[in-house]
This record gives structure tokens, C-alpha cells and sequence, in this order.
């Protein structure tokens, strides 16, 4: 992992608890959010690190109720009870990536994402959700990339 990289990740429990996250200060003061950039080659490195920032979170704040979310899994799970994951695989392999993915998105569109989390975690017991899964690029070496992670990223 890169100096640079693991040093941010070790910083991001103390950032996602700072009061302009939990509390909705700063950016339009409605919402607030927190987007960790990183380059994308290094989603392995950034998800194997996730559960280390939930241990954080869960010391350092043990009465915060919040839910790690993986993208990647909400849109499998939405294709999944309609039958339509095993149809997404198999198109993108007969025909192509963008195929399925046009039909991945008119489906899991960002509506039924928010209505899947909320039923899931609802907000009136979650303060912060953490999302993750939304790279930018595919990596096959957990066998978890398929259409679901490139349509994912046009959500984050």
C-alpha cells in the first residue's frame, strides 16, 4: 500500500466523525457526506481496509448506529429478486459491457437504491451510512467484478 494511500485510510475514521460529516455543517448544510477519492487501481487496497475503518468507528464512537453498505451488493441484490442477475452476466458476456450496462441502470436506477438501503438500514436508526464498492475500474481478483461494479460507479 502507498505511504500516501495508507496514511489517508488511517485518517478516515477521524475525518468521518468530525461534527461537518455527522452533523450536516459545511457544503449546503444539509447532508452530510464525506467522498474518499482514491485511484482505482487501488480498490483491493482501499476494500481490504474497510474493516478495519468499521473496528475504528464502532471504538471510537460506540453508540454511532451505522451500516457499511457494498454498492456492488445492493445492485446484485436488486437484480437478484427480480431474477435479472444471472440475464446481466450473460449479456455482458454475449454481447458487451456497455449492453449491460445500459440495462443494468435502467433497472437499479438510483430511486430503487436509496428505497433498498433505507429498507435495509432504515434512516431512523442509521446516522451514517458508509458505501462502498463504486470503483471506477473492474478488478477480478476476488471474483466480485460483473456488470453490477461498472454500473455501480455512475452512481458515487
Amino acid at each position: 500500500m502507498s505511504v500516501d494511500l495508507h496514511s489517508r485510510l488511517n485518517g478516515l475514521a477521524t475525518r468521518i466523525l468530525k461534527a461537518d460529516v455527522l452533523e450536516g455543517k459545511g457544503l449546503g448544510n444539509e447532508i452530510g457526506f464525506f467522498v474518499f477519492e482514491y485511484d482505482p487501481t487501488k480498490e483491493l487496497e482501499v476494500r481490504s481496509f474497510l474493516p478495519s475503518l468499521v473496528r475504528q468507528l464502532s471504538e471510537k464512537r460506540p453508540q454511532l448506529k451505522f451500516a457499511h453498505v457494498s454498492l456492488l451488493d445492493v445492485v446484485k441484490s436488486l437484480l437478484d429478486a427480480e431474477g435479472l442477475w444471472p440475464r446481466a452476466v450473460s449479456l455482458e458476456a454475449s454481447q458487451s459491457t456497455e449492453k449491460a450496462l445500459v440495462a443494468i441502470q435502467r433497472f437499479a436506477t438510483a430511486e430503487r437504491i436509496a428505497d433498498h438501503l433505507a429498507h435495509q438500514n432504515p434512516p431512523s436508526q442509521t446516522e451514517l451510512y458508509i458505501i462502498s464498492g463504486g470503483s471506477a475500474t473492474c478488478t477480478h481478483a476476488d471474483g466480485a467484478c460483473a456488470p453490477a461494479r461498472r454500473a455501480a460507479r455512475h452512481w458515487l
